[in-house]
């Protein structure tokens, strides 16, 4: 009897476990072109711009993630997210709403982190950026 009633409560904990688990919606970065909409990066394949110096390129971060119904939302988290520059510092910038600025010849690996609160992980998505001489 008291195996089968530590099995229950076991059971039970494990289901409680998992349906708290699964309402943590799944979510995934992109950054888009902020003119023409166009996919430049994904959170599983870093995309590539080429700027020349002086030159400024509109991005728009689009969180996509699975709300509590199940269906999947877009947002707009563009002024919420977190830039990291990796490479030479001097070689390009972006402001709090999204546009890159080519600074100097070189490359550097921008990296875009987002989290909705503490409690989730950190949605992150890289783009490399080429800057060449302006012409």
């Amino acid at each position: 009897m008291h195996r089968v009633l530590s099995l229950t409560v076991v059971l039970t904990g494990l289901a409680v476990l998992t349906a708290c688990v699964s309402a943590i919606p799944e979510s995934s970065l992109t950054l888009r072109n902020a003119t023409t909409n166009q996919l430049v990066s994904t959170s599983q394949t870093t995309g590539t711009v080429t700027l020349s110096v002086g030159e400024v390129y509109p991005l728009i971060i689009i969180r996509t993630y699975r709300n509590e119904n199940g269906s999947t939302d877009n947002q707009d988290v563009t002024q919420f997210v977190k830039f990291l520059w990796g490479g030479p510092q001097d070689v390009a910038a972006i402001d709090p709403f999204g546009n890159i600025t080519g600074l100097a010849p070189g490359v550097a690996l921008l990296e875009v982190r987002f989290r909705e609160s503490v409690l989730e992980p950190r949605d992150i998505v890289r783009l490399t950026v080429y800057v060449s001489p302006s012409a």
